[in-house]
C-alpha cells in the first residue's frame, strides 16, 4: 500500500487481543445490525478475513484506540541466507594420460597441495618404447627421402629424368613428413621431446605432472593397476577461483546487487568472514530459487570445496512505507491491519480487517505491508 491521502488507519494489536467485545460481519452489514454480543474467540476474527469490525463511541475511548497514517522511513534490511563453498567447473581438473600403461609410481596423496609441473605418478608400458623407435626408424627414412626427392628434383628440371620418378620422389617424402610430424605430437603429449630422443635416451617410462597448482582431492588407481587411455588417473582442485555458491528465494533475489558485502561464516568456524557478491544467476530452479556467487575477501585462505555456509546480506537504507509493528496482527500464521472505514451517524467507527504481507522490520516498525490476496 502507498502513502496516500487516503483516509487509512491503524489499531494497535495490544488492544486488539485485550479487547473481544466487538461483532464482526460482512461488508453490507450496519450499525443498526450491530450485534453487541462478544466473539467467541480472536482466532473468528482472524477466519473472517475483509471483516467488517464496529465500535461504538465508548468503546472506542475505554480501549485507548491510537490511529495513525503510513510513514515514509529509512529501514536498513538483511537476508539471511544459505550455501556451500564451491570452484568453478574449470578449476577442477581430472588428470589422466592419452595412452594406457602401468602405474608405477605414485608421488601424492589426498590432500596434498601441488604446483604445477610437480610429479604425480609415473606409468610405464613397451607400446611406449615402440613409439620411440618408430618415430627414429621414420625421421632417419625421411631424411634418405629428402634427398632423394631433391636429386629427382634436379633430373627432372634438367630434363634428365622422367616425370614418373619426380613424382614418386615427392610422394614418399611427403608421406614420411606427415608420418613423423604426426608421431612428434604424440611424444609430445607423452612428455617426450622428439628434438632431443636419441636411441640411447628410448625409455619405457613417462611421467605424469600436475597441470595446475592446487590440492589433490581423489586419486582413482593404485600402483601396479593398468591405466586404460584416457582413464582418470587423479582429481586436482585449483582453489585460487573458490566462492561461495548461496540460494536466495526468488522474491528476494532482486534486493541483490553486484558488488554487495556478504558476511559468512563456516560450518565449525565462529569466525565471521567477508566477501563480495560478484555474479547473480539469471534463472529460477526447480525449488524456486537463485544461485549467488560470491567471492571471499581473504583470498590466501583454504576453502574446502563442500563445506557448508550461513551468510548474511546487508541491504540499503531505503524509503519505505511503513507502521508500527504493534499494528500488525500475526496470528495462525497470517498477518492483518485494521482500516478506518467510516463514522456512522450514532458515532460508531467500523475498522475493515485486511489481510496484508510484511516485509522487513527495523527499528519498530514494519515495512512492505502489501495486500495479501490469498487470504481475502
Amino acid at each position: 500500500m502507498s502513502n496516500t491521502s487516503e483516509n487509512i488507519r491503524f489499531i494497535a494489536v495490544l488492544w486488539l487481543f485485550a479487547t473481544l467485545m466487538l461483532s464482526c460481519g460482512p461488508a453490507s452489514d450496519n450499525a443498526n445490525n450491530h450485534n453487541p454480543q462478544a466473539t467467541d474467540s480472536a482466532q473468528s476474527v482472524v477466519a473472517d478475513s475483509g471483516a467488517i469490525v464496529l465500535l461504538t463511541k465508548e468503546q472506542f475511548k475505554e480501549a485507548v484506540i491510537q490511529l495513525g497514517n503510513f510513514e515514509k522511513k529509512p529501514l536498513s534490511k538483511s537476508l539471511d541466507l544459505n550455501g556451500l563453498v564451491s570452484i568453478p567447473p574449470q578449476s577442477k581438473i581430472s588428470v589422466s594420460f592419452p595412452y594406457g600403461g602401468f602405474v608405477r609410481s605414485i608421488k601424492v596423496l589426498e590432500g596434498d597441495y601441488v604446483k604445477k609441473g610437480s610429479l604425480l605418478a609415473i606409468l610405464e608400458n613397451p607400446e611406449y618404447v615402440d613409439l620411440q623407435e618408430h618415430y627414429l626408424t621414420s625421421k632417419s627414412a625421411l631424411e634418405y627421402a629428402k634427398k632423394e626427392y631433391e636429386r629427382q628434383k634436379e633430373l627432372y628440371e634438367a630434363d634428365v629424368a622422367a616425370g614418373k620418378s619426380y613424382q614418386k620422389a615427392t610422394s614418399e617424402y611427403h608421406s614420411l613428413q606427415a608420418s613423423v610430424n604426426a608421431m612428434a605430437q604424440k611424444l609430445r603429449i607423452m612428455g617426450i621431446s622428439s628434438d632431443a630422443l636419441t636411441p640411447a635416451s628410448i625409455r619405457s617410462q613417462v611421467n605424469i605432472y600436475a597441470p595446475a597448482s592446487g590440492y589433490i582431492t581423489k586419486i582413482d588407481v593404485n600402483q601396479g593397476k593398468y591405466m586404460q587411455a584416457q582413464q582418470e588417473l587423479l582429481e586436482l582442485n585449483d582453489t585460487k577461483n573458490v566462492h561461495i555458491d548461496l540460494t536466495v528465494y526468488e522474491k528476494d533475489a532482486w534486493l541483490l546487487k553486484v558488488g554487495q558485502k556478504v558476511l559468512f561464516t563456516l560450518e565449525g568456524d565462529k569466525d565471521a568472514q567477508t566477501a563480495t557478491i560478484d555474479l547473480i544467476g539469471k534463472e529460477v530452479r526447480p525449488d524456486r530459487t537463485v544461485v549467488v556467487h560470491a567471492l571471499p575477501t581473504n583470498r590466501n585462505k583454504y576453502y574446502m570445496p563442500g563445506t557448508y555456509v550461513q551468510a548474511n546480506v546487508s541491504l540499503d537504507n531505503t524509503l519505505s512505507d511503513v507502521l508500527p509493528n504493534e499494528a500488525v496482527v500475526r496470528t495462525g500464521g497470517k498477518q492483518f491491519i485494521f482500516l478506518k472505514k467510516q463514522v456512522n451517524r450514532d458515532s460508531s467507527i467500523e475498522f475493515q480487517m485486511m489481510p496484508v504481507r510484511a516485509g522487513a522490520e527495523s527499528n519498530g516498525y514494519s515495512s512492505e505491508l502489501v495486500r495479501h490476496n490469498r487470504y481475502c
